[in-house]
């Protein structure tokens, strides 16, 4: 994810964090000016914002260490100012699973909170959520934290989907139905959800209730799209829909073996090799400006596209779904168990494949009456 700045690892697990959360940073820093506070208040609320941080990213931990133990495989966690993200490899394999991945996350931030008891003052309000951000000083730093804490719980603990609690609902249908009922009775209490914190929002003048209810919204009809297709296609590894129509250029070629190649047909994008070995991805539209703008001969494997690692053949496509790039024709290559480049699998091209297996089962239906 190009807008992702690498930070570290934690036990194999890439750390990222978004560029929007500097710009969080930047924003607060400059509201701090223009209000003229002291020193020390711009210390502490960064000190607050890093004590956030820290807490958003235990949370995520949580998850993955309860991912690793049932053998999850983990891509990364991305750090946003909304939130964070741990981002699977491969979806948990039975109700059991998702119910304690869910569960991990909150049950972290509970603890933090929980931890911070001792250290708040006698008599403070624990539930008293208004001052939270109005007052801040070094001596409500810990009940800053419980609060944090809490909320996190609460805010994720809500049964909509991407939320931990819409999360956590699917898997407990899934002890009662069957996967797909239990996703669409999770997606139909999601959507309600969304949609009363919208109204909520709407009636109350709160626009916080208003973004989030929308976003909540949004992000539960990709969740259903996901999972629509990744359904649809259970039982079909990458091997069944990946694509050979590519094109490649070698690591080694010349500019004008360069300039011939992307100019010889409409591909957008390309698979650089070294001899046989793969290299990575290339994007039309940054080659084409590197030859206008390099005079020399350029390094091809400089301008790859970052962040495309190989998928195997014999991989689920609901496994590799929702990791698969955002944009629908960017195509990723696919490996063999020998690591040699066997094709390449894009959203378009499977979404191509699904749509020509429902029509030749319609033209079979259609045979048959």
């Amino acid at each position: 994810m190009k807008n992702s700045i690498n930070i570290f690892f934690i036990k194999g697990i890439q750390i990222k964090l978004h560029w929007t959360f500097l710009l969080f940073i930047a924003w607060v820093l400059f509201m701090q000016i223009i209000a003229r506070e002291p020193l020390h208040i711009a210390l502490v609320t960064m000190g607050e914002i890093l004590a956030v941080f820290m807490c958003v990213l235990l949370h995520e931990l949580g998850h993955a260490f309860a991912a690793i133990y049932y053998k999850i495989p983990i891509s990364e966690i991305r750090l946003l100012p909304i939130g964070g993200l741990t981002l699977f490899t491969k979806q948990p394999a039975n109700p059991t699973q998702e119910v304690v991945v869910s569960l991990a996350g909150p049950i972290v931030n509970l603890l933090i909170a929980l931890a911070m008891i001792p250290f708040i003052p006698a008599g403070t309000e624990y539930w008293n959520f208004s001052n939270m951000i109005s007052s801040i000083h070094a001596g409500n730093f810990f009940h800053f934290i419980y609060n944090i804490n809490v909320l996190l719980t609460l805010i994720n603990l809500l049964p909509i989907l991407p939320l931990d609690g819409g999360k956590l609902l699917k898997g407990l249908a899934g002890f009662i139905f069957k996967p797909y009922p239990a996703f669409r009775l999770t997606l139909a209490i999601s959507t309600a959800g969304s949609l009363l914190l919208t109204i909520a929002g709407l009636l109350t003048g709160n626009l916080l209730f208003i973004l989030y209810g929308c976003f909540l919204l949004f992000t539960s009809t990709i969740e259903k799209n996901n999972y629509t297709i990744s359904f649809l296609l259970k039982d079909e590894t990458v091997s069944d829909v990946l694509s050979q129509d590519y094109k490649t250029i070698d690591v080694h070629a010349a500019r004008e073996e360069v300039l011939a190649t992307i100019c010889s047909g409409n591909d957008r994008y390309y698979v650089l090799t070294d001899d046989t070995a793969l290299v990575g991805i290339l994007d039309k539209e940054t080659i084409l400006s590197k030859l206008l703008s390099e005079k020399k001969d350029m390094a091809l494997q400089d301008i790859i596209i970052p962040e495309l690692p190989a998928i195997s053949a014999d991989s689920r496509i609901m496994d590799v779904w929702a990791g698969l790039p955002g944009k629908a024709d960017l195509i990723v290559p696919v490996t063999s168990p020998a690591k040699k480049i066997i094709g390449v699998i894009s959203r378009d091209n499977i979404i191509g494949f699904l749509l020509n297996r429902m029509q030749a089962q319609h033209k079979k239906q259609w045979h048959w009456q």
